[in-house]
């Protein structure tokens, strides 16, 4: 598994449309709010149907990764949202064939937004974070979950003091929408 700073900026995929360079690519959303990531259960049928996953799919032609998670969040949950920052990437076999899938934080428009038109899936579920490996995810999934809890714990800890003791009324550490 890759991190973020092992990609090649000139072929940042978030800013350039050009992903000729790897045409079975896939994108997750890693949606947080509070201590928790935001899971989609896919409809019954197919290879992973039933399985919870982050929402996202297949990068299409010339897209972008941004154009191609704000189309599949707006497809697949009827949603708005920002393409922000490469959290993992992670590589994968779907029916024999290689596939890579690279995972972004993602902010929901608005982000206090709780309903969703579900089109792919048949719920969607706030998980705790400690309680995400626990689902049954797709192998693509599972491939970059470990480096992105990784990545948003490094994030908790930058964004809260060390010395400072948590009330129940603060605030969460992880950067939410």
């Amino acid at each position: 598994m890759h991190q973020p700073s092992d990609i090649n900026r000139d072929t940042n995929p978030v800013t350039n449309p050009d992903t000729s360079f790897d045409s079975n690519r896939s994108v997750a959303a890693i949606i947080v709010r509070g201590h928790a990531v935001l899971l989609a259960r896919r409809l019954p049928g197919g290879s992973i149907g039933g399985l919870w996953e982050f929402p996202g799919g297949k990068v299409d032609g010339n897209e972008s990764d941004s154009q191609a998670l704000t189309r599949e969040l707006h497809e697949e949950l009827g949603v708005a949202a920002t393409v922000q920052g490469l959290m993992a990437e992670g590589s994968f076999a779907h029916r024999g064939v290689p596939f890579r899938l690279f995972a972004y934080r993602v902010f929901l428009q608005p982000p206090d937004l709780t309903q969703f038109t579900l089109s792919e899936h048949s719920e969607t579920r706030w998980v705790p974070l400690d309680e995400v490996s626990s689902y049954a995810m797709p192998e693509s999934d599972r491939t970059v979950w470990s480096a992105v809890l990784s990545r948003l714990r490094e994030q908790a800890e930058t964004t809260s003091s060390p010395k400072e003791t948590p009330s129940p009324e603060t605030k969460s550490p992880f950067p939410t929408e």
